[in-house]
């Protein structure tokens, strides 16, 4: 990869916009799932203290 020429601080840059699109997608679609299964958790722990 060549940093050489007019255009290497604007395509850097996107380089940098699109790798942080990236790890914000990666970093919600973590947290939406870790809280999904929580939630499951959560909702399934009631049920067994009330069956038992």
């Amino acid at each position: 990869i060549n940093f050489q020429g007019p255009h290497d601080s604007v395509s850097l840059g996107v380089a940098l916009a699109a790798f942080a699109a990236t790890l914000v997608g990666v970093f919600s679609l973590t947290t939406s799932l870790i809280l999904y299964v929580l939630g499951k958790q959560v909702n399934r722990m009631p049920n067994r203290a009330s069956i038992k």
